[in-house]
């Protein structure tokens, strides 16, 4: 079979964005703040627009925010304990503004060099009640917290997180106004699977694809990539209790004669983020063997089996016996060395059946933070895989 794949790579503008207003002006600027010297903030929260989207023109995605934790570590404290620790939920959480943006008021933060973390759709008991009761959860803790993903899901997920926020006393304004600006990230990943025919496959043969399976899916989403962890790092644990080393089907129509996967309908599911790291291949064919892999194996690395039937034709109405088809494809950043599925990132395959042996398979990989793909890079591996 030959396989082909084209990667696109894009820098430009992030456009998800949360808005932490630290707003203590007075009421006759404007009314909607809280009065000088008060302790409240306007939390302005904008809501990611997907995956999808490359230009700046595009439609928002329609995540409901359900509830918003705001944490809030003073640079000197020593005991490690978020100073404030606050869910808003319910009418805390306004409407959609202008720009779609929500409003959140919230109370209770202090005028001090910090840094504000913001967790959204989390749900009610994501803190323990340790934690809650006493703020008894570190920067470092809260990094590693998870939230669990139904593996193989295929509506997508709404967990959202900002990265760490700083906020200088120095920098408040003498009218007590002080805006915070935080880009809001997916805490997942999306895989979409395509099949389609290439040209003079109907004159060859018939294909029914019939299966989708995805074998090594993490069954936790981290507050932040890597759980905290340094660059580099492995995550999750392929030993420990995040991880489902075992295939689980997204579509199966194997035991239903008359049902099968059609060309050019998308199978969509998300995940969270493995990290496994670089292994040392050079071809797609030399990404499958354990030898290639990070640290010369594939424990834990994702691939997707996509399997069906194939039947050369014989005339124009008859058809010989199927055959078992099936593909294999670990996900990464490239086909070749690159194993790591990354939060945020939107991973599109589209795999052209040729015959029985044979398919053209191309890739892209899109940043989900990217509004404006204004620095494209090709590259195009061609192979035997066998």
């Amino acid at each position: 079979m030959i396989m082909e794949m084209n990667i696109q790579q894009h820098s430009a503008v992030r456009f998800f964005c949360i808005c932490l207003l630290g707003v203590l002006a007075l009421a006759s600027c404007d009314n909607s703040l809280p009065e000088e010297g008060s302790d409240s903030l306007v939390i302005k929260l904008r809501v990611p627009d997907p995956l999808e989207v490359t230009t700046k023109g595009g439609a928002l995605d329609g995540i409901t925010i359900t509830n918003v934790w705001v944490l809030q570590y003073v640079d000197a404290d020593t005991d490690g304990k978020p100073r404030m620790m606050t869910e808003f939920k319910d009418s805390q959480i306004g409407g959609t503004l202008a720009n779609h943006t929500i409003l959140v008021t919230t109370s209770g933060f202090v005028k001090e060099n910090s840094k504000f973390y913001v967790l959204a759709n989390s749900g009610d008991d994501f803190f323990t009640a340790d934690e809650k009761n006493n703020r008894n959860v570190t920067e470092e803790q809260l990094a590693a917290k998870t939230k669990s993903i139904i593996i193989g899901v295929t509506n997508e997920p709404t967990f959202l997180t900002a990265k760490p926020v700083s906020l200088k006393k120095d920098s408040i304004k003498e009218d007590g106004k002080a805006v915070i600006v935080a880009p809001l990230d997916r805490a997942f990943a999306r895989v979409k699977v395509e099949w389609a025919k290439s040209a003079g496959l109907d004159a060859i043969g018939q294909v029914k694809m019939k299966k989708i399976e995805v074998t090594n899916l993490p069954r936790n989403m981290a507050v932040y990539a890597r759980a905290g962890g340094e660059i580099g790092s492995k995550y999750p644990d392929v030993n420990g209790t995040n991880m489902q080393l075992t295939a689980k089907s997204i579509l199966d129509y194997t035991n239903d004669d008359n049902s099968y996967w059609e060309a050019g309908q998308s199978q969509n599911f998300y995940m969270a983020e493995n990290i496994r790291g670089m292994g040392t291949a050079t071809s797609f064919a030399d990404k499958n063997k354990a030898e290639n892999g990070p640290g010369g194996n594939l424990e834990g690395c994702t691939f997707i089996s996509l399997s069906g039937t194939f039947a050369y034709k014989l005339s124009s109405t008859s058809y010989s016996d199927p055959i078992d088809i099936q593909y294999k494809i670990y996900l990464g950043g490239n086909l070749m060395n690159d194993y790591n599925i990354q939060r945020g990132y939107s991973y599109e395959l589209k795999v052209y059946i040729s015959g029985a042996n044979s398919a053209d398979v191309r890739v892209t990989i899109t940043n989900g933070n990217v509004a404006v793909f204004d620095e494209v890079q090709s590259i195009t591996n061609k192979v035997d895989f066998l």
